[in-house]
């Protein structure tokens, strides 16, 4: 899966084109970009580090097949899904009661 990105400005997104991760690290370009969620995947975003803590915990335990990225503030962890919707939600506690938010597939949202 190649990762594709949007520039946005805060969560608004600026315009339809579709940037590659090697178009925004380059040097010429300046800015805030979002990662687009691919069809057939879910992100679940941990801000709150005691929640981010104990998901990395879990997924070294259990070896879960899913990318990982560490940021600032927590981790976003992108699992495959075969589901064919899963809402955008913010601030929700998941099913293993953890906060995070969870950024899905199948949306019909403008942006």
């Amino acid at each position: 899966m190649k990762a594709k990105y949007i520039k946005t400005k805060g969560k608004t997104r600026i315009d339809k084109k579709i940037y590659t991760k090697e178009q925004i690290t380059a040097p010429e370009y300046s800015g805030d970009y979002g990662r687009l969620i691919e069809y057939m995947y879910v992100m679940f975003d941990f801000d709150n580090q005691n929640h981010a803590n104990i998901i990395s915990c879990i997924l070294k335990e259990k070896h879960l097949k899913c990318k990982i990225l560490y940021t600032t503030r927590g981790i976003h962890v992108l699992f495959k899904t075969d589901l064919n919707k899963i809402a955008n939600k913010n601030h929700c506690f998941n099913w293993i009661g953890l906060e995070c938010d969870i950024k899905g597939v199948g949306i019909d949202e403008e942006g």
